[in-house]
């Protein structure tokens, strides 16, 4: 669930497995009660629905669609990111499951669905961002051979590499990379910072081939799971690659490029309690909270928690230019950072519920909460969250267990059996965000048409660039290095 870019309310994606009436019809299956067909609806203010639609195949075809993801676009239009199986209706599947762009009108009607797929697996764990350049950036984890010639690294479907596929803004493919190594990598997630570089960051349990590291403690064997991150161009080529971690196992949930301080922001959690996370305190799984320079280099690293199991769920600017929001999910009760704070008040400490943290964290790791919500039931539900500069809110929507309350006024939210989503929004004194300006990426060619040479005017902080000449037919004629201010006879 995001605001709508003019405040007027939200917009929320996912899947049903139900039958809509009245204007909204099932493509798929419904009376099966097992196949999912992909969502998007409108909600005003109070979060009523103002429109609604729902994505599927038809009823011979049909098999789960999903969005996982949505951004507004300019002209009001929306652009969802998921996954489908589905080989017809809206969508056309290219495999058992694809990555899946899905852009409709102002009116929710459908403008154009792309799949990008593997031909032999499924693809898991996606995510994306919009690129500096109007394009998109899909990422996700597959274990099988990939179209386009791109293959796993060990040859074999039970190993998972991570994919990364980038589009124009029509979602027609731009490139496909694949990214791996001998084991499992996890976990994966994306991002861009403003000069259109992308970063790849998770977890992987192997440190050779892409997951090679320059960290001393690792000497190209990584633990039982340590954080990766690569960073690539615009083009998708490797530009380097680093891990973080301890003798434990690290996970990712969050992260995000931090353009007023030209930063990176990744969070989750960890079991590590030596090198980097060394900290004597924390006796349990911590969420641990970092911040680096766009080459790598640690700026801060802070671990959160108490006894019990703890994990940040998403991360996102606060309400200055030197602190974040962190979204923690947690077992721990009065103690360790904990202290002072009394949900969880059914259960002992490490043990049965996740509650939910609202936190803020600054650049000198001071950590504050500012809301939660008990949950007494073991219910590992995640937790979606935003803050809009527009409305200067921060909007969560969760899944949980019957008997939750939030600490602001201890009334609970409904009492029943039954376990319902809950939405909250919190208003914050807005985050003032500058203006940001892009770098010229374009490439021009001189004089057009031509005889004899050509001459290229080059991308910002570019000096060079490859280049091919081809014929009609797609012949290679010549190829070579371009500078600038040279010619190609």
């Amino acid at each position: 669930m995001k605001p709508l870019i003019d405040g007027s309310g939200y917009v929320v994606v996912g899947y049903s497995r139900l039958e809509f009436t009245g204007s909204v019809q099932h493509h798929g299956t419904f009376n099966s009660g097992w196949n999912k067909d992909a969502y998007i609806g409108i909600l005003n203010n109070d979060f009523s629905v103002r429109k609604e639609n729902v994505y599927g195949g038809t009823i011979t075809g049909d098999d789960d669609d999903e969005f996982a993801d949505v951004i507004e676009q300019s002209d009001g239009s929306f652009v969802c990111f998921g996954e489908t199986k589905t080989p017809d209706g809206d969508f056309q599947s290219l495999a058992a499951q694809s990555f899946a762009l899905f852009k409709v009108d102002s009116n929710l009607n459908k403008v154009w669905s792309k799949p990008y797929g593997c031909t032999l697996s499924g693809i898991t764990d996606q995510n994306f961002v919009q690129s500096v350049d109007g394009g998109f950036i899909m990422a996700g984890m597959n274990n099988g051979p990939c179209g386009d010639g791109l293959t796993d690294y060990d040859g074999s479907i039970f190993k998972e590499d991570w994919l990364l596929v980038k589009t124009d803004s029509a979602g027609n493919k731009v490139w496909a990379k694949v990214f791996g190594s001998s084991g499992d990598e996890r976990d994966v997630r994306v991002m861009e910072d403003v000069a259109g570089d992308i970063y790849l960051y998770g977890s992987s349990g192997e440190g050779d081939f892409d997951m090679i590291s320059d960290t001393s403690w690792k000497n190209t064997t990584a633990t039982g799971g340590d954080i990766f991150l690569m960073k690539l161009n615009s083009y998708g080529n490797k530009i380097w690659t680093k891990s973080y971690g301890g003798t434990g196992y690290e996970y990712i949930d969050a992260g995000f490029y931090d353009s007023f301080n030209n930063c990176l922001v990744i969070a989750g959690g960890t079991s590590s309690k030596d090198l980097m996370f060394s900290d004597a305190q924390h006796q349990g799984d911590d969420a641990f909270f970092m911040r680096l320079d766009t080459s790598g280099n640690l700026l801060q690293t802070k671990l959160v928690g108490g006894k019990g199991m703890d994990f940040v769920r998403d991360i996102f600017y606060g309400t200055s230019q030197s602190e974040y929001f962190l979204f923690l999910q947690t077992q721990s009760n009065n103690n360790g950072d904990m202290a002072g704070y009394t949900l969880n008040v059914a259960n002992q400490i490490g043990a049965g519920g996740l509650d939910l943290f609202l936190c803020t964290i600054d650049f000198q790791g001071d950590f504050s909460m500012k809301y939660g919500i008990h949950n007494s039931t073991f219910d590992n539900r995640p937790i979606y969250s935003s803050y809009s500069n527009q409305t200067k809110e921060v909007l969560l929507h969760v899944g949980l267990a019957q008997d939750a309350f939030n600490l602001c006024d201890t009334s609970y939210l409904h009492t029943n059996s039954i376990k319902k989503p809950i939405i909250r929004r919190l208003v914050f004194e807005p985050l003032s965000f500058p203006e940001i300006t892009k770098p010229n990426r374009s490439i021009t060619i001189y004089p057009n048409p031509a005889s004899n040479s050509i001459s290229f005017t080059l991308p910002e902080n570019f000096d060079k660039v490859n280049y091919q000449i081809k014929d009609y037919s797609g012949k290679l004629i010549q190829e070579g290095v371009y500078e600038e201010g040279g010619m190609v006879e």
